[in-house]
């Protein structure tokens, strides 16, 4: 008897001790979840970030000014895969001032035609609040395979843009002096104008983006020589060689291969010195020749 009254009075014991324990636990809990709970809305942490706003003393790039609330770009087809122009428009109340860079993407509306990337970085445009301007960029084809842009409104800039062909362009500008003194070599007449060189990089890109032989041709037939196939075959026979090796150093991302490329590609058209010995020899044998009929 007396042994089953002491369990009992230890069950109790261990009971209280129990309710005790958890007590003070739920406690801790009401303690935790008081402290982190504001008394006040005022301090309320703000999950949303404050939307920055338009400072008119700086020049922001076109991916930087279409962030802004107010700022809208799209685009206006041409009628050709050489440029379009850039329709920007300030809806804000501050006069903005930017640059469209080399490497910017606009999406065609019509999925059969091309969309454009700018192949040259613009001045700095300022728009000021409540006006719009249009501005025509110069652009390179995206896709040699699908028919040329027409005149149509609604083009959409890619602010996201991750083709990579903006980064074609910038690892071919790194370049491109050197190149374009090798094509002003190779053929003086031929690539004596900028728009020529630069339609020799067009050419590199689109067999970057996989075209071959024929759809290059068919599209310099029909947006550069006048729907003339021969003529078109005869430009691109002298540099679709150099225009693939040069995509592919690209590709691979070999800046020093293209480098070393673009300089042994210029010596090459550089006379030795047993070519301008024989130059000079035929010269003078023209002025001995011409100075012999003279006298007589």
């Amino acid at each position: 008897m007396e042994e089953l009254v002491t369990q009992n009075t230890t069950l109790k014991q261990v009971k209280k001790r129990t309710m005790k324990k958890h007590s003070l636990i739920f406690a801790l809990f009401v303690f935790i979840a008081l402290a982190c709970s504001p008394d006040k809305k005022e301090e309320e942490v703000n999950t949303i970030a404050e939307k920055a706003s338009i400072d008119p003393s700086k020049t922001y790039t076109l991916k930087e000014a279409a962030s802004f609330e107010g700022i809208t770009v799209s685009a206006v087809g041409l009628g050709t895969y050489k440029k379009l122009d850039v329709v920007l428009k300030n809806s804000s109340d501050s006069t903005i001032t930017l640059e469209i860079p080399a490497g910017s993407h606009f999406l065609n509306p019509i999925d059969e035609e091309q969309s454009l990337i700018s192949s040259e970085g613009s001045a700095e445009i300022t728009i000021q609040a409540g006006d719009e301007k249009r501005v025509t960029v110069p652009t390179f084809c995206t896709n040699a395979k699908q028919q040329v842009p027409g005149s149509q409104s609604g083009w959409d800039y890619e602010a996201e843009y991750k083709g990579g062909l903006d980064e074609v362009i910038f690892f071919y500008g790194k370049h491109a002096v050197v190149i374009d003194q090798w094509l002003e070599k190779k053929n003086p007449e031929k690539f004596a104008k900028k728009e020529d060189r630069m339609l020799f990089f067009q050419v590199v890109i689109w067999s970057y983006q996989g075209a071959q032989y024929d759809d290059i041709v068919n599209m310099l037939s029909q947006d550069v020589f006048a729907d003339d196939i021969t003529a078109a075959k005869k430009w691109l026979d002298e540099v679709y060689q150099e225009a693939v090796e040069i995509a592919q150093l690209i590709k691979n991302k070999d800046a020093e291969g293209l480098e070393k490329w673009a300089k042994d590609k210029l010596l090459a058209n550089i006379p030795s010195n047993k070519q301008i010995d024989d130059a000079v020899g035929k010269a003078k044998d023209g002025l001995n020749n011409l100075r012999n009929r003279l006298k007589n």
